[in-house]
This record gives structure tokens, C-alpha cells and sequence, in this order.
């Protein structure tokens, strides 16, 4: 029986072009810490993402006008907002008070690379955290 061949699937990569934060918010890092832990405990998702010596949780617009979805077929995302703290270290979790957060690092993701460059280089703080 001879084998069907077929043809492998197009695959289109269309990396982020830009994006677009309607509101950041820096926190020092034991009130970030203690925020994203009340989060946790309270059973909402968070995702919690560091690159470049940032810890950071975007909060993306929802994708429920055809505007947003347009424009994020086009490359560019929107976020209403997103809170973030300088920690130069990387660990995988965020502890305290016995409850346990995963980080994810991001730095291999370009565009996220970007924002965390740009979240830095606006802090207020200037100076990152151990």
C-alpha cells in the first residue's frame, strides 16, 4: 500500500509590531510581591512575566471590538494597563506567606524583551532589586 504524501502545512509568522499600554503602574517590589499573592489567593489568573531585570503583568484589552482584532492581525496589541517593579534577578517564583507564584521568563520573546526596556528605562526608581 503505497504511503499518501502531503504537503506540509504554510506556517506565517507575523511578529508584534507594536504595542499599544494605556496605563502603567510601578510598585515597589514588596508591594508588588504582596499584590500579585492577594491575586493569586483570591483564584484569578495571573501571569506573571520578567525580561531585563523586570517583573511585570500586562493586562491586555479584550478582544471584543473589531478594531482591537484588526489592528492585533496587523502586529499591534493593546493593553489597558500593566504593573510592574524593577528585580534584576530572575526566579522562577514570586513567595510569600507560604503561597507561591510562577514567573515566567520571557526573554527569548523579542517583543516582550522590548516592553520590559522601555518599563525600565521609565521607571521612577531607577535601581532594580537583588
Amino acid at each position: 500500500m503505497a504511503e499518501s504524501v502531503r504537503e506540509m502545512v504554510e506556517i506565517v509568522y507575523k511578529p508584534m509590531k507594536k504595542v499599544v499600554i494605556l496605563d502603567r503602574t510601578e510598585y515597589a517590589l514588596e508591594q508588588f510581591v504582596s499584590d500579585v499573592v492577594t491575586f493569586a489567593r483570591s483564584g484569578q489568573h495571573i501571569g506573571v512575566l520578567w525580561a531585563e531585570g523586570v517583573l511585570f503583568v500586562p493586562v491586555p484589552m479584550p478582544l471584543e471590538t473589531d478594531r482591537v482584532m484588526d489592528d492585533l492581525l496587523e502586529g499591534t496589541a493593546y493593553w489597558t494597563g500593566v504593573m510592574f517593579t524593577l528585580k534584576e534577578k530572575y526566579e522562577p517564583t514570586i513567595k510569600m506567606a507560604g503561597t507561591e507564584v510562577p514567573v515566567m521568563n520571557v526573554t527569548p520573546n523579542q517583543p516582550m524583551r522590548d516592553v520590559a526596556r522601555w518599563l525600565k528605562e521609565s521607571s521612577k526608581r531607577g535601581e532594580s532589586s537583588a
